[in-house]
């Protein structure tokens, strides 16, 4: 895509010369090393080897310093690329509702085999008495009523609370069977595993040069890839935790 734009450049530019193109062997954007000179792209920009980087570069603070870039055309922080786990639950079937909802149910339930109760003794006292007094038979009937009623009030609440929960823990199953262990640079640090960057990148050299004390600890785990393939393969894989990266198309 960037070879593509080239000639757009520089005729835009109105820049009419011929030019020859080759690619970088070691594929990194470069980072500043001990004697003062660069690494990668920027090594060869500023040793004048070339003259235009077609890159997507990071600008970092130090790059800004030794060459000039133009305008940016992506904001973007750190990426981090991990494995997703399957995670099972043994209390997976109480994930539907919250515990509020839960004690709700609860007491419903409890309350409406109580009254069902109460009614269905109330109802078999009455029909004793109306049986030997002999009459009042018919003060039976609205008290079965009343129980009955009762009964179907309760199983249409039933019905309902179950279709709620059948649909509910079908989706949270669902989504909680697919976990990711590690979200943070400080769960990378308490994995202990081993991690992929971007060869020759900015974000190695963040890892080296960091002030913050995790990604600072974390340079022994740290492994540099000239191939994002190959990382997506060893994540994959599991081989290495996670693959960390400026750029969601692991551009160094």
């Amino acid at each position: 895509m960037l070879i593509e734009l080239l000639p757009r450049m520089l005729e835009a530019a109105r820049i009419n010369r011929p030019y020859q193109l080759y690619q970088l062997p070691s594929g990194g954007g470069g980072s500043l090393l001990a004697n003062g000179s660069w690494s990668g792209v920027m090594g060869e920009l500023t040793a004048r080897r070339a003259d235009l980087a077609m890159f997507p570069l990071t600008l970092t603070s130090a790059r800004s310093q030794a060459i000039s870039a133009t305008v940016p055309f992506l904001d973007s922080g750190y990426a981090m690329l991990v494995k997703i786990t399957q995670q099972d639950n043994a209390y997976s079937f109480l994930l539907p509702f919250q515990r509020d909802t839960w004690l709700l149910i609860l007491a419903a339930l409890a309350a409406v085999i109580l009254t069902a109760t109460l009614l269905h003794s109330w109802t078999r006292r009455a029909r004793h008495a109306a049986l030997e007094r002999q009459y009042g038979l018919g003060r039976e009937a609205p008290r079965r009523r009343r129980h009955e009623r009762v009964m179907q009030h309760g199983i249409e609440t039933t019905v309902i609370t179950l279709s709620a929960y059948t649909a509910n823990l079908t989706a949270n199953l669902t989504v909680s069977r697919l976990g990711v262990s590690i979200q943070t640079l400080a769960d990378l640090k308490r994995s202990g595993n081993m991690f992929g960057v971007p060869f020759d990148s900015s974000v190695s050299k963040y890892f080296r040069a960091s002030n913050d004390g995790v990604a600072n600890s974390l340079q022994a785990s740290m492994v540099e890839y000239r191939d994002q393939a190959a990382a997506v393969r060893d994540v994959r894989s599991g081989a290495i935790a996670a693959y960390v990266t400026d750029f969601p198309g692991g551009a160094p």
